[in-house]
């Protein structure tokens, strides 16, 4: 409760200096999407992700099925009975 206050009375300076900034408003223009559409196609020809995507999926899988080890054997050593 104390601890609530204090923080409290702190965050007032940072708040006046947050209030103090002006506001803009900012928009993005519809056409650099197309732009960008137009980038990643190109992107794709030179790098075709379709070919790619089971390396990626074996890459992914074997990257998972390393963390899930570690965390069983994690899990595995706090439980009394279980050795190690």
């Amino acid at each position: 409760m104390i601890l609530e206050t204090i923080l409290t009375l702190l965050a007032i300076p940072i708040k006046l200096l947050i209030s103090g900034i002006p506001q803009t408003a900012m928009q993005i223009p519809s056409s650099i999407f197309e732009g960008l559409s137009q980038i990643f196609y190109g992107v794709g020809y030179v790098i075709p992700i379709f070919q790619f995507s089971p390396l990626l999926v074996f890459s992914f899988t074997l990257g998972m099925a390393k963390i899930s080890f570690a965390l069983l054997l994690r899990i595995k050593s706090f439980v009394p009975t279980m050795g190690d």
